[in-house]
């Protein structure tokens, strides 16, 4: 019976994700490309941050739009900035899809009025300790 209950708790907590706890940074791989890194900000009820990968001045974007309901979340990647793809593409947005699992959110995307799709596994949150700064 204390199994039991222990096992409800735990889906009864995977099936109510906040924002905050999903705050932080994340790593993605695709198993094919260079894996991006996806910080995540919580603010209220919205996820909202950048992401990156390769993380150089092409590579950043941001993330916006961000919700979290139960355990699904959604966001959308904003390619607007710079980068060989902007020139190539133009202007255009990714929508993220997922379900949170643990430590885990198993994700698809795909480019919105596009056929351009695939899935990812974000691994996190990774919170590092604070370092003292006085030294």
């Amino acid at each position: 019976m204390k199994k039991y209950a222990l096992f409800l708790t735990a889906v009864a907590l995977a099936a109510d994700v906040k924002p905050a706890d999903l705050a932080g940074k994340w790593i993605a791989d695709n198993g094919k490309s260079t894996p991006q890194v996806f910080v995540f900000e919580a603010r209220g009820d919205k996820i909202s941050g950048v992401t990156c990968g390769p993380c150089d001045p092409a590579h950043v974007f941001v993330i916006e739009d961000g919700s979290v309901t139960g355990d699904k979340i959604k966001f959308y990647v904003v390619h607007e900035d710079r980068g060989e793809g902007l020139a190539k593409y133009g202007s255009y947005r990714d929508i993220v899809t997922g379900t949170v699992d643990g430590n885990e959110i198993h994700a698809q995307w795909h480019r919105e009025g596009g056929s351009e799709n695939g899935e990812m596994v974000l691994i996190g949150p990774l919170r590092l300790p604070l370092q003292n700064r006085d030294r």
